[in-house]
């Protein structure tokens, strides 16, 4: 059993960008192309400038530096605005039905009326959102007291993985400084293989991050089932969410 579901991650996304967007002024119905072009290529300007601010481009005490590539970054930008807009093209049917502005969406920008809608939409789909969290919180906090070692999990949960491996019959799970132990593992479900090389460095890499975990025990067996909901951010930073869940036997962390 899930609560923490791929489709409650796309569903976070939907929500954080409707509380994202803003109404532009004098905008009563759908925008002109003349008008998308206009905003599409501000705020393409305005990415570009951030970007160009991102440390990994100062200069090193090597006198390394990396390249600022202004194609690359642009394709970043088309990669993010398309992403918003399928997001937006997913949302419930009770407001998608107010929505005429998908591709000024992207952008985040919408109509005054769009923007009620939205309003609605984000207001009720926070409150579900953290209600599935907590219950899955909850749920594992109760199941943790059966592990040898305390771990707080919350700890875990929006950071970068560095590596998954089977090793002893254990799985370990790299994150910077230590390991999570799954002890005598077996895999009940794993949607992907790999995850991906992070270099803070690059500022063009992919990364895995792990959005969320829930641990049930089985008093009956004295075993745990171990879920991890995973994204694959790709270089252009889109995501790819996956599940990886296993039954073990116990679960510690192992410093590095």
């Amino acid at each position: 059993m899930k609560i923490l579901t791929k489709q409650w991650m796309q569903y976070d996304r939907q929500v954080i960008l409707a509380g994202q967007t803003k109404a532009m002024d004098g905008l009563k119905d759908k925008a002109t192309d003349e008008l998308y072009n206009k905003v599409y290529n501000q705020k393409l300007e305005d990415f570009m400038q951030l970007e160009k601010t991102n440390p990994v481009y100062e200069e090193t005490e090597s006198g390394v530096k990396n390249i600022f590539d202004e194609n690359y970054v642009k394709r970043i930008f088309e990669a993010r605005t398309q992403y918003n807009e399928a997001l937006i093209k997913a949302l419930p049917e009770n407001t998608l039905k107010h929505i005429v502005n998908y591709k000024l969406l992207g952008l985040k920008h919408c109509s005054q009326k769009e923007l009620l809608f939205l309003q609605t939409f984000y207001e009720k789909g926070l409150s579900e959102i953290e209600e599935a969290a907590q219950k899955a919180r909850n749920i594992t906090e109760d199941s943790a007291q059966y592990l040898r070692q305390n771990i707080d999990f919350d700890f875990f949960t929006e950071e970068i993985i560095y590596g998954i491996k089977a090793e002893n019959g254990n799985l370990l799970i790299k994150f910077d400084g230590c390991y999570l132990v799954v002890k005598n593992f077996s895999i009940i479900e794993k949607e992907q293989d790999n995850v991906c090389d992070f270099n803070v460095d690059d500022p063009y890499c992919g990364m895995t991050v792990l959005h969320a975990i829930e641990l049930y025990y089985d008093e009956n067996t004295y075993t745990f089932e171990f879920h991890l909901l995973l994204d694959n951010i790709d270089n252009l930073d889109i995501p790819t969410f996956w599940y990886l869940t296993v039954k073990c036997d116990d679960i510690y962390t192992q410093k590095i």
